[in-house]
């Protein structure tokens, strides 16, 4: 780990790990102030996409959520020879996939749905215009806000798999477009052939399954385990 990092955060516990690195809880040793850092090793990681795509996070987040507040903020970007550290707000509050599941099967009322998605379409279209492509936008890379008896407020997070689409774009242009959705393999629609599309995306996060899936598989409703029936 960055010996300047450490320098000017405490580190903490491990609270998540994903596709390219670990994140921890942190404080900055000048202010006390509980920030996350990601990081991750770039030595360890041998296909030349995801050596690419670990490069640019940090600078398509920070470019993402520069006057945008529908994105997790990033506060510093930390780099050695082997290493990338960003540290970024710290997300306490449920993403949309653990949001749906402790309904336990309830649907999410319409209003609340709506204006879910819309927060998503407005932090989207902020990105885009600076000339940033999500593509992994799902229930758990969108972190919620959910005190308060209003609708949740929302925040993009993870843009590991974010592209620099050039001079922006518009969401009608983004439909369809290679650079601006997931990776093949990731795609709903990968399944069905069919191109994915905005709406796509907003029935996905809030009914927590794609919108399209191929025929022989099963539809069911939202479940969640009991535990997390008791919690709420």
């Amino acid at each position: 780990m960055s010996e300047e990092l450490k320098r000017d955060f405490e580190i903490g516990e491990e609270i998540g790990r994903g596709r390219f690195g670990v994140v921890h809880r942190c404080a900055s040793r000048s202010t006390g102030e509980a920030y996350a850092v990601k990081s991750v090793d770039r030595s360890r990681l041998s296909d030349d996409l995801d050596r690419s795509l670990a490069a640019l996070e940090p600078k398509l987040a920070r470019l993402a959520a520069a006057g945008n507040p529908g994105v997790v903020q990033v506060h510093a970007v930390y780099e050695d020879d082997d290493w990338t550290h960003t540290v970024m707000d710290l997300c306490t509050r449920p993403d949309i996939l653990d949001w749906v599941r402790l309904r336990c099967g309830k649907p999410v009322p319409e209003p609340d749905a709506t204006a879910v998605v819309a927060q998503i379409a407005e932090a989207l279209a902020l990105c885009h215009r600076r000339g940033v492509a999500h593509r992994d936008v799902k229930p758990d890379n969108v972190l919620l806000d959910a005190t308060g008896d209003g609708p949740p407020r929302v925040r993009l997070a993870d843009f590991g798999s974010a592209a620099w689409v050039g001079d922006g774009i518009s969401a009608e242009g983004a439909r369809g477009d290679s650079r601006t959705t997931s990776r093949p393999r990731w795609s709903p629609g990968a399944s069905t052939g069919r191109r994915p599309t905005c709406g796509a995306r907003g029935w996905s996060c809030t009914c927590s399954s794609p919108a399209a899936r191929s025929r022989s598989a099963a539809r069911r409703p939202p479940t969640c385990s009991p535990p997390s029936c008791g919690a709420t």
